[in-house]
């Protein structure tokens, strides 16, 4: 019975919380068998003979799909060294950065709108596993490293008069045109057949979602993830999932940024992964912790300063996406301790931990937030029977529980009852945090933004034409999101779920594009 009572409570809370948050259908459907296409030799010999000619960049993916799926075997340079690689700059990529390459036009997409530029060369997906190979390489999904990869192959006479072809890789992200025969043509693309390679790989990050609201130990820790290679002359754009959801809830949105011109050359995507059964300061405090180690790695890579970064926020992303543009002051600590930092007796790593969750600065980098129906001042789920029963079931970090029991051992009384209260009986979640009596979500919510900032709220309405006042996308009423703050304020007739809905996306794109 209190199994069967346990898998309702989740299903209920997930009904309620996230519904739409998960992965989106993706998926990638070979149309054709390697097997059915031309052998190696005959697809050398069109190469060769017509290099720039449609059939001879159709040649030149199958031939690319088969030497390296052939490469561990016949390590050999292709076509008998008359087909070589040659590299312009830092953004092409050497022909043994993939494990596999495939055109793009093999593949059937489904679940994501494809996004697609037609060009000179021939459109490819190239995949390879993430070995860690650099310092900022780790920061990549751990599933693969899939990448939209333009080839473009060019005639080359050589000092004997013997023609080669000459085999350029490019990142399709990077590059939207090249000199062909001295004049300045777009390339041959597809942006969203890597995204849904990377989709399909993704069966146990979906299943993360509800590990990471249940389990006391999730299987995936909190990580920032870089969706490109980074580009220092790109703004990067971090997207913070909310409750019961992971990265995968952005790939709508992700696709969309991808798909256009003016937006991926101008931004790069980050998303952000985190267990979100802890209290949402808690995962701030990672989220932070995250960013600050990113840009670190940036500038030992020679990058320069942290920077400029857009952050969106959902639900209660958004939550979390707040201190990284406020100043906590001593208000937040004052609500859970009696007695200031310094005063406190005890191991000082677990003084400075505490410290680091209930005191921050905004970060001087960050200059823009897009809120995507965050509760600012909670969620009225959060106090009905789906919520309690969340609550009763999802599990509280044992290392902040161990954490404040230490702090609460070497100076009695020290916390607020209220806060000792929760955790000495080992439950303070996120749930608990998103209830609209919860202290610390009022003490955020009052919190100014920094002035260099400008923020723009997106809310759903589920489309029922009443005044706003009354109205609610299922989870989080208008009351909730609105911020009088926010530079803008969009109505859309959806649900909770905005990163999945065409009308937010297309907003959210709208105010990507703004100066």
């Amino acid at each position: 019975m209190e199994r069967a009572l346990g898998t309702f409570a989740r299903a209920a809370l997930l009904a309620a919380f996230a519904l739409g948050c998960g992965s989106p259908p993706a998926a990638l459907r070979p149309l054709a068998p390697l097997a059915e296409r031309a052998s190696l030799d005959a697809l050398c010999e069109t190469v060769l003979r017509a290099p720039e000619a449609a059939e001879g960049t159709r040649a030149l993916g199958e031939l690319l799909e088969a030497w390296t799926r052939a490469r561990r075997a016949f390590p050999a340079p292709p076509c008998d060294g008359r087909l070589v690689f040659a590299g312009e700059d830092a953004s092409d990529f050497a022909p043994d950065y993939f494990d596999a390459l495939a055109p793009a036009a093999s593949f059937d997409v489904r679940g994501l709108p494809r996004h697609a530029r037609e060009g000179a060369g021939v459109a490819l997906v190239g995949v390879r596993r993430n070995a860690g190979r650099g310092a900022l390489e780790r920061h990549f999904p751990p599933e693969a490293i899939a990448r939209a990869v333009s080839a473009l192959a060019e005639p080359e006479v050589s000092a004997d008069g013997s023609v080669r072809v000459r085999v350029r890789l490019l990142s399709s992200l990077r590059h939207e045109d090249a000199l062909v025969a001295g004049v300045r043509v777009p390339l041959a693309a597809d942006f969203t057949v890597p995204s849904a390679a990377l989709l399909g790989r993704t069966e146990a990050l979906s299943r993360a979602r509800i590990a990471g609201l249940f389990a006391q130990h999730p299987p995936r820790e909190a990580q920032l993830y870089l969706m490109e290679p980074y580009d220092p002359g790109k703004t990067p754009i971090l997207l913070v999932h909310g409750l019961a959801s992971t990265p995968l809830t952005w790939a709508p949105l992700t696709n969309a940024i991808w798909g256009e011109a003016a937006l991926r050359q101008r931004y790069q995507v980050w998303h952000f992964l985190y267990p979100t059964s802890a209290p949402f300061l808690y995962s701030a405090r990672i989220l932070r912790q995250r960013i600050d180690e990113v840009c670190a790695l940036i500038a030992v890579e020679g990058f320069g300063d942290p920077p400029p970064m857009i952050v969106i926020g959902h639900s209660m992303g958004g939550l979390l996406a707040k201190t990284l543009i406020t100043d906590s002051g001593d208000a937040i600590w004052q609500s859970v301790f009696t007695q200031p930092p310094e005063a406190l007796l005890g191991e000082p790593d677990d003084v400075a931990f505490a410290r680091d969750i209930l005191h921050w600065l905004p970060r001087a980098h960050i200059e823009r937030v897009i809120f995507l129906a965050v509760p600012h001042r909670g969620s009225e789920i959060a106090l009905r029977a789906a919520g309690r029963l969340g609550d009763a079931l999802a599990e509280t970090p044992p290392e902040l529980v161990a954490l404040y029991a230490r702090l609460d051992a070497a100076n009695p009384g020290v916390l607020v009852p209220a806060f000792g209260r929760a955790l000495s009986r080992g439950k303070f979640t996120s749930i608990d945090t998103l209830s609209p009596r919860h202290p610390l979500l009022h003490l955020l919510d009052v919190l100014p933004f920094a002035p260099w900032v400008t923020a723009h709220s997106v809310i759903g309405d589920r489309g029922k034409g009443l005044p706003r006042e009354q109205s609610s996308d299922g989870v989080v009423a208008w009351t909730s999101s609105h911020l009088p703050a926010a530079t803008s304020e969009t109505i859309v007739p959806a649900g909770h779920a905005l990163p999945a809905n065409p009308e937010a996306i297309a907003e959210v794109l709208r105010l990507l594009a703004l100066p």
